[in-house]
């Protein structure tokens, strides 16, 4: 036996057993329900697969048999009630909990007959029956007070719903159908109803506008649906100051640039007017110029098609050409800073030796300073010698000024 307690919207279990299937009204479930249940008409509910068993336990009922149908595996169960003295429809239900039935090992001996677990409805007429043999073969007693009627007792026994719905419970299953009726006679054809006449075209809200006041045509009368242009905004605020940027560094050279794309302007004469395509790097753009007596422009005092195209071709390629001046002469700047920077270099380094080689002398004679076998090599020490050994200073500034020029032309032409 499997024993319950049911507290609010809970099931907690207090005893429990193995279960094992194919067994038939033998397994019995005892539940133990707390004050806030004492009042409802009890439906403990089983669910397996897609097929659900009512098992009822009536208003004073406390124990059920577990369904014979359920087979090996999971079982959910779970508790619903109504209370038959309120017509507001109160419910209550519990959270379902699970119920695990093992497999028996019981083979039948051929096919086996489950009796199936009664419907809700015939539990609900089995509880009537039962209710009313208990009020028969009685003492004779005080008039009692007038009995319920039948509907209050199937709601006291689980039925939810109106007295209508109930009382249309009750009918039993449709009967045969019946033999068909004799064909009915013909009817008269009727009289043709009498054709609508066409209305009037309405007026459209030109011609109203007009019936209203406004002078003009309709044209004018499209154009003044158009609202009038806002006010200007106001001026913003004036922004802060930027801060002074900090000197930066010197760039390299960047790569030469792609080719730019002289714009191309072609005319196109026809009798009412002249379309104008220009083509550049961003696509074609066209526009239209009507010419004529209707207020046009009249082109007739300008260049012929062919003269403007010819002009633009001409404008192009001295441009382009003046673009390849420019490139070729950065490229020789280019080639002479390099070759300037690479004579100053090997200039550099010249000197760096021969410094270094007058070091190694000057160290030389400190270490003869003390004896008079130097006296010779110091007389031979003059100025013209000096000159003709290394270099001047004046010459070194002079190729450090020429470096300075030629970075100087770089810098004017790049920019």
């Amino acid at each position: 036996m499997w024993k319950f307690l049911v507290k609010q919207q809970k099931i907690e279990v207090l005893e429990r057993e193995v279960i094992a299937d194919k067994q038939i009204a033998f397994v019995n479930l005892k539940f133990v329900f707390d004050g806030d249940w004492k009042k409802f008409h009890k439906v403990v509910q089983f669910t397996q697969c897609d097929e659900t068993y009512n098992r009822v336990l009536g208003s004073d009922g406390t124990s059920c048999l577990l369904p014979s149908e359920l087979h090996a595996g999971t079982v959910k169960m779970s508790i619903f009630g109504y209370d038959s003295e309120n017509t507001s429809g109160l419910r209550a239900t519990t959270v379902s909990i699970a119920l695990h039935i093992r497999p028996s090992g019981f083979m039948p001996d051929g096919a086996e007959e489950i009796p199936p677990t009664p419907d809700l409805y015939a539990q609900l007429l089995q509880k009537l029956d039962e209710k009313a043999a208990s009020l028969q073969n009685g003492a004779d007693g005080k008039d009692g007070t007038d009995g319920k009627s039948a509907f209050e007792i199937a709601v006291e026994n689980g039925f939810v719903g109106t007295k209508s719905e109930w009382l249309e419970s009750l009918k039993g299953i449709d009967g045969l159908p019946g033999k068909d009726g004799r064909d009915g006679t013909d009817g008269k054809n009727g009289i043709d109803g009498v054709n609508g006449q066409n209305g009037t075209d309405g007026k459209s809200a030109y011609l109203i506008a007009v019936e209203h006041g406004f002078t003009g045509t309709e044209a004018e009368w499209l154009e003044s649906l158009k609202g009038a242009d806002g006010l200007p905004g106001k001026d913003g605020e004036k922004g802060a100051d930027g801060r002074d940027g900090v000197d930066g560094t010197n760039g390299q050279d960047g790569v030469n640039g792609s080719d730019g794309v002289s714009p191309i302007v072609i005319l196109t004469e026809r009798d009412d007017g002249v379309l104008v395509s220009i083509t550049d790097a961003n696509g074609v753009h066209t526009a239209f110029i009507r010419h004529g007596n209707d207020g046009g422009v009249d082109l007739s005092p300008y260049a012929k098609t062919e003269t403007v195209n010819s002009q633009i071709q001409t404008l192009s390629e001295s441009t382009a050409e003046s673009i390849q001046a420019v490139s070729q002469r950065s490229d020789n700047l280019k080639s002479e800073y390099n070759k300037l920077a690479a004579d100053f270099t090997r200039y550099c380094d010249e000197n760096t030796l021969a410094v270094q080689s007058n070091k190694d002398e000057i160290q030389k004679l400190e270490v003869d300073a003390h004896n008079h076998g130097n006296k010779e090599f110091l007389d031979s020490l003059t100025a013209q010698f000096l000159d003709e050994k290394y270099a001047s200073k004046s010459d070194v500034q002079s190729l450090i000024d020429d470096i300075q020029t030629a970075l100087a032309d770089i810098v004017e032409v790049t920019e």
